[in-house]
């Protein structure tokens, strides 16, 4: 069984990923990272479980993080990212489009 997942790393931002609430989009599907997140042990990512990832060569990541406790925005990020095609069951047993790791940069661009 095949999870999809978008994944971001945050480690050039000047953010601390365990404090800071996140909003992660692949293109209008949008979502809050998932809970599990909440007191693993310290990454420099943010991560969501299962975004509809459209059946395309690129598509369009955005990430959003906010004060818990204002509710303000601390960073808006978005890039268009290459899909990669895999076959979770082996040759001919279906397609799944996933995502690779994708990088904040400080001045707002992600990237693969």
């Amino acid at each position: 069984m095949l999870v999809t997942a978008v994944s971001v790393d945050v480690s050039a931002l000047d953010v601390d990923p365990r404090t800071v609430g996140a909003s992660l989009c692949v293109e209008s599907d949008c979502g809050a990272r998932d809970p599990w997140y909440e007191g693993s042990p310290v990454e420099e990512t943010v991560h969501r479980i299962e975004p509809r990832i459209p059946d395309r060569d690129e598509v369009e990541v955005r990430v959003t993080l906010t004060d818990p406790g204002t509710g303000g925005e601390l960073y808006r990020g978005s890039g268009t990212v290459r899909t990669e095609l895999v076959e979770p069951n082996g040759p001919g047993c279906g397609e799944t489009r996933v995502l690779p790791a994708v990088t904040a940069d400080p001045d707002g661009t992600l990237h693969a």
